[in-house]
């Protein structure tokens, strides 16, 4: 049976797939997309091709021949790597590319943070796979003139980019200093800028937490970090055979708290439990323990079942034992991957529980599993603190869930959720993270009074550095903004913080801010007087950024605010669903949620004004004005800046060219799509001295430079078609 049919049966109807018609050959996008990223032995057993003769097409195509860093591209960018090809190749082809079996990539797309979800829960049919053959000789002159256009672009770039990765190298330098400043005893935690997703104690080779990054941590007063953690990989409470080399990870997850505690700084595991697995396995080895199965197949645990409750306190016990420095656990119940029986909506079950689905609410399934979760972390002399994440419960379960739980249970919300906002007039809410607009919103406070009046502690999640509303930067200058919402909460007595979920965690930007003022931070990074001028562009940027059109999850998930100009405009409507942070498409419709084609674009021009205007006041300082010792700050700061700009301008042109395009307004489209031709180069550019810019921990890169020059030669067919 074929992975898909096995594991992802689909969920929409069957497309077939978006393939570039500006390459002369269809082959010739698998080689440009793939350049740099996999071994030319890879794009040519795909292609069916000498290796020589891949090297001859990509030459004639402008790519350089160089010395490139397969093993880390392989290891860190799999997830560039898959949606680049998600169009172009089958399963099949997509395996051999990457060097990996269909288990490895089944468990990447199941277990790597939605990744199935974010490819948009469809592979795209790609009916004809390319194979490579010589060029006609129309084909030859098409793509010389396309090499010519690619060799001016490539000479625009410095003369030593940036490679992808190249922070990656500031983390394993230089020295360590061992004594956290700011030091507090509440919480603040983060997730590791460079730790990756899906079994981040899997490869002993991949650091998450290199010295030089814990010591940032530890000098902006973090005194957590959180990875996901899968308690089949930890223990074999579900079988010898299931858990793999479970002992390894262990012995792993030793040594990293045994190091990261010279910092002052805990390991936070995330706990997603009883973690479902396909039901045909479970059948075989636990039938009892069956509860609800999704339509992937995947079976959850019923928690009416107490051999299986005590067999995951049993778990816990026995992780807590072998690991006796765990920092604590954070767990989500609901609304995140199939755990107990009622953890995901019955519109996602193939199979709804007979127990749970009649007689129970997601309150009882939630509360059994948090208190068995508890019990096992009882089982030792100095317990760990289980935080449980209130994401995605809804409100009138709030209060039973708490009053169920003991009290030594600390409740952790969202401070924003369900925060009211107003745009263009137009009343919303926001769900999910939001810098743009400063919380807590009634749904936490609510949560926290009752956590506080039964003795919980209380914890604000908050997002400091970025939020899905621009994850593809470092951090978003916007530092007015985090102020104002981390002084909201102090004012309200929250002073515990889980300061990022996988987005956020660079150990710079605004992650200062927990611990110190954005005057002091502005003045230890640039000077007294420089810090007045960049605090007063970032006021702009966030006077800008609080007039993003936020209500639910429609723009921050489905819109094109991590791929700004990187995301290919297209002449004619694609007909393609936008995915969860994943893959824009031209789906206005979904990007836009309840607000109308006219207010979304209002909102958009509003904010690209202020955010024009604090670029105007960036642009006049020149490099002589800056002190020498904080050059290389300002440097980065104005790096950072540019892309904000470019990434929401270019978001903005993305919305305007589908409004024109379906007016059939050619000269719009044409304006558009030149301005955007002028982004893509500018970001392009930016990229190439700012290697951070484009990354995000769990997506990986979602642009390089090769995306950046593609997009020019994509806008310059649409024009020659205009």
């Amino acid at each position: 049976m074929s992975l898909s049919a096995c594991l992802f049966p689909k969920s929409q109807e069957e497309k077939g797939a978006l393939l570039p018609d500006y390459f002369p050959v269809s082959y010739q996008a698998i080689i440009w997309r793939n350049w740099g990223l996999v071994p030319v032995q890879n794009i040519a057993a795909v292609l069916q091709a000498k290796e020589t003769q891949i090297m001859a097409a990509a030459a004639l195509l402008g790519l350089p021949n160089k010395d490139y860093n397969y093993a880390r591209m392989r290891e860190r960018a799999y997830v560039t790597i898959l949606r680049k090809n998600w169009h172009l190749l089958d399963y099949e082809g997509v395996c051999t590319l990457l060097g990996c079996s269909q288990e490895c990539l089944e468990f990447m797309l199941r277990e790597d943070d939605f990744l199935w979800i974010k490819l948009g829960s469809l592979k795209p049919i790609v009916s004809h796979l390319p194979k490579y053959r010589p060029l006609t000789d129309q084909e030859l002159r098409a793509t010389k003139d396309i090499a010519g256009w690619v060799k001016k672009e490539r000479a625009k770039l410095p003369a030593c980019p940036e490679e992808p990765f190249a922070f990656l190298d500031q983390f394993t330098t230089g020295t360590h200093p061992c004594v956290p400043c700011n030091a507090t005893e509440k919480l603040r935690m983060v997730y590791s800028y460079s730790a990756l997703y899906g079994d981040p104690l899997g490869d002993p080779t991949l650091d998450p937490f290199p010295d030089s990054l814990l010591a940032a941590y530890a000098a902006a007063g973090v005194n957590a970090v959180w990875m996901q953690a899968s308690l089949y990989l930890l223990t074999p409470w579900l079988g010898e055979q299931y858990a793999g080399n479970w002992r390894a990870r262990i012995a792993r997850l030793r040594a990293l708290i045994e190091r990261v505690d010279r910092y002052g700084i805990k390991i936070i595991l995330y706990l997603n439990e009883p973690r479902g697995v396909p039901v045909d396995w479970l059948k075989e080895h636990h039938p009892d323990w069956i509860g609800a199965v999704g339509i992937s197949g995947i079976a959850s645990f019923c928690p009416e079942n107490k051999e299986m409750l005590d067999a995951l306190s049993a778990a816990v016990a026995s992780l807590c034992q072998s690991v006796p420095g765990i920092g604590g656990f954070m767990a989500i119940t609901y609304s995140e991957n199939i755990t107990h029986c009622l953890s995901r909506p019955e519109s996602e079950l193939s199979q709804p529980c007979p127990i749970c689905r009649k007689s129970l609410t997601p309150v009882s399934n939630i509360v059994k599993v948090l208190r068995a979760l508890y019990k096992g972390l009882q089982q030792g002399d100095n317990p760990p603190c289980l935080y449980a994440h209130t994401w995605a419960w809804k409100e009138e379960w709030g209060e039973k869930i708490i009053e169920a739980l003991p009290p030594e249970i600390a409740i952790l919300s969202v401070s924003e959720w369900e925060l009211k906002t107003n745009c263009q007039g137009v009343p919303g809410a926001v769900c999910d993270y939001s810098i743009s607009k400063p919380g807590p919103g009634d749904y936490s406070k609510k949560f926290w009074k009752c956590a506080r009046e039964k003795g919980h502690r209380v914890v604000a999640k908050i997002q400091v550095n970025n939020s899905w509303e621009c994850p593809s930067l470092p951090y978003v200058p916007v530092a007015p903004l985090i102020e104002e919402h981390l002084q909201n909460l102090r004012a309200m007595g929250v002073e515990e913080f889980m300061a990022s979920w996988t987005l956020g965690g660079y150990p710079g930007g605004n992650l200062k801010l927990l611990s110190q003022s954005a005057q002091e931070v502005c003045e230890a990074e640039f000077g007294t007087l420089m810090a007045k001028k960049v605090l007063r562009i970032q006021q702009c940027f966030s006077d800008g950024f609080r007039c993003l059109p936020f209500d639910g999850t429609s723009l921050i998930y489905f819109g094109p605010l991590g791929m700004g100009p990187a995301n290919l405009l297209h002449l004619k409507p694609t007909g393609y669903k936008a995915s969860m942070v994943g893959f824009p498409y031209d789906d206005l419709k979904s990007w836009r949620g309840s607000y109308s084609e006219e207010v979304l674009e209002a909102a958009f021009v509003e904010m690209n004004t202020h955010i024009r205007k604090g670029m105007d006041l960036l642009e006049q300082i020149s490099m002589d004005e800056v002190p020498e010792k904080f050059r290389d700050s300002w440097k980065q700061f104005r790096s950072v800046s540019e892309a904000f700009y470019l990434m929401m301008r270019g978001s903005l042109l993305q919305i305007t060219f589908i409004r024109a395009r379906d007016q059939k307004d050619f000269s719009a489209m044409k304006k558009i799509v030149q301005e955007d031709q002028i982004l893509a180069e500018k970001l392009m550019l930016v990229q190439a001295a700012d290697s951070r810019i484009g990354f995000e921990a769990t997506n990986h890169y979602m642009f390089l430079t090769n995306d950046l020059i593609e997009k020019r030669i994509a806008d310059r067919a649409i024009l020659q078609k205009l």
